[in-house]
């Protein structure tokens, strides 16, 4: 079986639009969680979140492009090249070095907080400086605009497409590019997960009372609902032949992954946890590898009870009790929807590359007898870390992250 090599990872993040931003905030305990000031939610019985600072010129993105490009697109193009930037695969300029690349991109809203964002500028904030211009981007800017802007802008001529499976998105497609490499089809893909927070998706989670009124508590006996979050992170994914070749050093191997449907309601799971159980078991068989060698579990965990209720349900019905430890940056980061997965999936990695395990915030008291990393960050040595995440529909997805050769690990 073919090895799956991360190389390259990029962010953009509430808790900061760098590996290195990010990860130092999350192991110590920081929470992105506050008021909402991207649009007016004072009408909303929730209004904080967990936002995106707005981006600013710099060497992954210009000024131009910034003003010139839809911000979904934006915020897009500026994880994907640190994700080229830190594979060693980024040209002078910002194009790609491999023009073949493919790309995809998984997202759950798409392009809607654009749309609002054009629409807003034009009903309420006065007419823009071109007008016309706004008006055709809406009319022309469908869904999959994110993703044909990055391949503009980066250059790649190699396959393009688009995942829409809810908060599960990212990971989706994540897999798909771990399975073209797998396969021999692709040498490196460029892949990942884009989601802005816009006001009518916030305004659906309160509909759904969904959202807590101030923290989210994954797994707590108080827990009272999910933050709302916003981001993107991209990842390069290259095959093992591809790395040696080019002396490229992976973070994590992808080893395997797993999807299910629960076919069971729209938008809210099936309590017994049965299709977050059956992702995870088919990822644990794609691997090749039994659950009592999963060192660290990389939850979904939300804060919403229904979820967390099932997902909890899982994880006692898969692992024997006390293995393996297990955390959820959701409490820190809030939920980015389709990106969130991808955003855990660079955690993932950098739980492995790194040896420190954030802690699930706001964990009081656990609703099970599991070994939640709670207080301060744990450091141990984590050799294979399973990802999981869950989205309306029952759209489940696990992938199994693993730690490759130390002599081929990034410093």
């Amino acid at each position: 079986m073919k090895n799956v090599c991360i190389t390259g990872m990029g962010v953009v993040t509430p808790l900061g639009s760098r590996l290195e931003t990010l990860w130092q905030a999350l192991l110590a305990g920081q929470s992105a969680v506050g008021p909402l000031n991207k649009f007016d939610a004072s009408y909303m019985p929730a209004q904080t979140g967990a936002q995106i600072a707005p981006l600013q010129p710099d060497e992954f993105l210009s000024t131009a492009e910034i003003s010139g490009c839809l911000p979904s697109s934006a915020v897009g193009l500026h994880a994907a090249r640190q994700a080229l930037a830190d594979a060693d695969l980024l040209a002078a300029g910002g194009s790609a070095r491999i023009q073949d690349l493919d790309l995809l991109i998984g997202s759950s809203s798409g392009q809607l907080y654009d749309h609002e964002h054009t629409w807003r500028r034009l009903w309420q904030e006065g007419a823009p400086a071109n007008p016309l211009n706004e008006k055709e981007n809406f009319k022309t800017q469908p869904t999959y605009e994110m993703v044909t802007s990055l391949a503009r802008n980066l250059g790649l001529q190699g396959h393009c497409t688009m995942n829409t499976s809810a908060c599960s998105a990212g990971a989706y497609v994540i897999s798909l590019g771990a399975q073209l490499i797998r396969s021999g089809k692709r040498a490196q893909v460029l892949c990942g997960g884009i989601d802005l927070l816009a006001e009518s998706v916030f305004a659906g989670f309160c509909n759904l009372r969904q959202l807590a009124p101030d923290h989210c508590r994954p797994f707590d006996s108080a827990r009272r609902g999910l933050a709302a979050g916003e981001g993107a992170a991209m990842l390069v994914l290259e095959s093992e032949e591809s790395c040696r070749s080019r002396g490229a050093r992976p973070r994590a191997l992808i080893k395997g992954w797993g999807w299910s449907n629960e076919a069971h309601h729209p938008v809210t799971t099936e309590l017994q946890g049965q299709g977050i159980l059956l992702a995870m078991q088919r990822a644990l068989q794609d691997a090749g590898l039994s659950p009592r060698e999963v060192d660290c579990v990389l939850a979904h965990g939300q804060g919403t009870r229904q979820t967390d209720q099932a997902e909890l349900q899982a994880l006692q019905a898969l692992f024997a009790p006390g293995k393996p430890m297990i955390t959820a940056v959701k409490s820190m980061l809030g939920h980015a929807r389709g990106a969130s997965s991808a955003v855990e999936t660079v955690v993932g990695a950098m739980i492995i590359d790194s040896g420190m395990i954030p802690a699930v915030l706001h964990l009081d008291n656990p609703e099970a007898p599991l070994d939640f990393v709670r207080g301060p960050s744990r450091r141990a040595e984590v050799k294979t870390c399973l990802a999981n995440t869950y989205g309306f529909g029952g759209n489940n997805a696990s992938v199994v992250l693993c730690r490759p050769e130390r002599e081929g690990r990034k410093p």
